[in-house]
């Protein structure tokens, strides 16, 4: 079904499965370019596309494009199909946008090209959703915003095995270019493969050349008061993985209240008690060998509510902080990164079965 006001010739000879995108003018059929030719040829629609017709010519106009059509090939005969120059180096979601881009400056679009496009849009957006949803991780470690909410251009999906995970590109330029770590922070002591590392620096190279930096400047006054806590959370436990351990923040992050005044009490029973740590050795690892400040009966005061959570969640941070930068040598760190982790594993289930050695008998 052809617009009355677009122009019902073809656009030229070399694309005639493609109808002029121009207005006509004078009240006749043609624009002012086609009404100059002697023998315009009319532009006609060799069939009427049902629903269910998939046929890639016929993509922007099919009212219902499948999932399985949105690939390269899809692209490269809906370009065909609009006249367009296909560049077979670009990468899927740069040919999605350019033909897009393409078809919005056209103004004398018709309905059913405007509703597709629109179809095409949500169609793209749902696979991008239901992809990340695949992932084992529900957080981006480097803010600890869920994974859906990455913008798309630092966003890459690496697979591990038979799971997926999701990843901001700039935590792992973080994590691999300026650590020089090549493990999987999601799981302790699996290194990517080949492949993955392969994917990873092929994205690096693709932002370098689209000018996407990857560095991230910390500007802590622009950050909300959650986002500033879930940084300071990354960089503790990226600390302790500094001290030859391979940890995961999340561990702390999915405590619940009680799991967090549990963590509390035990630490501080290992500290003062279990442990038998001589004061000379606990003056070497933390200023003056107090590292416990609040008494355990006051924390286990503590009432259930947001406020508590966030003040017992800052008192545990502060203490973690202490034990693993305030050491005289790098063997009492080390000795500090090993006592939280000690603590840890009796209320995360995750750290447990990464570190089952540290498991003790309560």
């Amino acid at each position: 079904m052809m617009h009355s006001n677009q122009c019902h010739s073809i656009k030229s000879r070399k694309f005639p499965k493609c109808r002029c995108p121009y207005a006509c003018i004078n009240g006749s059929k043609f624009c002012g370019r086609h009404l100059r030719m002697k023998n315009p040829i009319l532009f006609v629609c060799e069939k009427v596309v049902k629903s269910d017709d998939y046929d890639y010519d016929y993509i922007i106009k099919s009212s219902r494009l499948p999932f399985e059509m949105t690939d390269y090939s899809t692209l490269q005969k809906s370009f065909e199909y609009y006249g367009l120059q296909y560049i077979k180096e670009a990468s899927l979601r740069d040919s999605y946008s350019h033909l897009i881009r393409h078809i919005k400056l056209h103004e004398n679009l018709t309905d059913i090209n405007k509703k597709n496009i629109v179809k095409i849009q949500s169609i793209f957006k749902g696979n991008l959703i239901r992809k990340r949803k695949r992932c084992c991780n529900k957080r981006s470690l480097l803010t600890l915003d869920p994974i859906l909410e990455i913008d798309n251009k630092y966003y890459i999906q690496i697979k591990d095995g038979d799971e997926e995970y999701g990843f901001d590109l700039r935590f792992l330029y973080e994590h691999i270019v300026v650590n020089k770590q090549r493990f999987n922070p999601y799981k302790p002591g699996s290194k990517f493969s080949d492949i993955a590392i392969l994917k990873i620096e092929e994205y690096f190279l693709y932002c370098n050349k689209k000018n996407i930096k990857l560095k991230v400047e910390k500007d802590i006054e622009s950050l909300t008061d959650e986002q500033k806590f879930n940084l300071k959370v990354v960089e503790i436990f990226h600390k302790i993985d500094e001290l030859g351990n391979l940890t995961q923040s999340s561990w702390f992050m999915n405590l619940s209240f009680n799991q967090l005044k549990d963590f509390y009490i035990q630490f501080e029973d290992l500290w003062n008690y279990r442990l038998q740590i001589p004061v000379g050795q606990k003056k070497k690892m933390v200023n003056n060998g107090i590292l416990f400040t609040v008494s355990v009966q006051s924390v286990k005061n503590y009432c259930s509510n947001d406020n508590s959570k966030k003040l017992l969640q800052s008192l545990l941070l502060n203490i973690i902080e202490r034990i693993i930068t305030e050491g005289e040598t790098v063997e009492e760190k080390k000795l500090g990164a090993l006592y939280t982790l000690t603590a840890l594993v009796i209320v995360s289930q995750g750290a447990a079965e990464s570190y089952p050695f540290l498991v003790q008998p309560i």
